[in-house]
């Protein structure tokens, strides 16, 4: 996976403008899926400020895109900075994948159905 696209396993950061042109969702998205994606974008922000990583600059949490099956989601970010303050955030955020879906386990108690 290119660098720059990835930022967790399992969940992928992608452009701001990327997230605005999914069809999935500008308005054919369940209630639910709604706000089960609010969810995780609040819990991921809220995750990103306890993150001690030096190269983790100023990155923004804009949209969450989650699989109907809830197993997995696309996280879109913003990272201000030059690209290579940009990598160097992406790959900070990669290397913390585990400790971020280990805060979405312990604060979000989805029922897969």
């Amino acid at each position: 996976m290119p660098c720059g696209s990835t930022v967790y396993a399992g969940l992928v950061g992608e452009l701001d403008e990327t997230w605005r042109a999914s069809s999935r969702l500008n308005g054919s998205m369940s209630e639910r899926m709604r706000r089960v994606n609010e969810s995780v974008r609040q819990v991921l922000a809220e995750a990103l400020h306890d993150l001690k990583d030096p190269r983790i600059g100023l990155v923004t949490v804009t949209g969450v895109d989650t699989a109907p099956d809830l197993r997995q989601a696309t996280v879109f970010v913003s990272v201000l900075g030059s690209a290579r303050r940009r990598r160097a955030s992406l790959l900070g955020l990669e290397a913390a994948q585990g400790r971020l879906q280990a805060q979405l386990a312990r604060e979000l108690r989805l029922k897969r159905t």
